[in-house]
């Protein structure tokens, strides 16, 4: 198995692009988070590096090549809960408001 490298998910700031990539119901599934894009790469924080059907899933259902880093499970779900809430209604509108200015 090839290196794969860790994060730190504690103060990290998941951008909108990549929560609009990731549709919620894939981030709970599969229990990964968005991190980095890359052109078509899309680099993705999950606590089970070694699951490759996780990725051979998330490259079919997302048509994209993905990368994986690793990231410690606590983190991811404190991180998909911060990403529900951005994904809610409230939050979406505030978004489109601010991103008019």
């Amino acid at each position: 198995m090839s290196y794969i490298p860790d994060i730190n998910l504690e103060h990290f700031i998941i951008k909108s692009e990549l929560i609009e990539i990731v549709p919620e119901k894939l981030v709970k599934e599969y229990g990964i988070i968005p991190v980095f894009k890359l052109g078509s790469i899309l680099t993705v924080a999950t606590s089970d590096p070694g699951n490759s059907e996780i990725i051979d899933k998330l490259k079919s259902k997302l048509n994209r090549e993905i990368d994986i880093v690793f990231a410690e499970k606590e983190q991811i779900i404190r991180s998909e809960e911060h990403t529900s809430e951005l994904q809610s209604p409230c939050n979406l509108v505030c978004r489109l408001l601010l991103e008019k200015k």
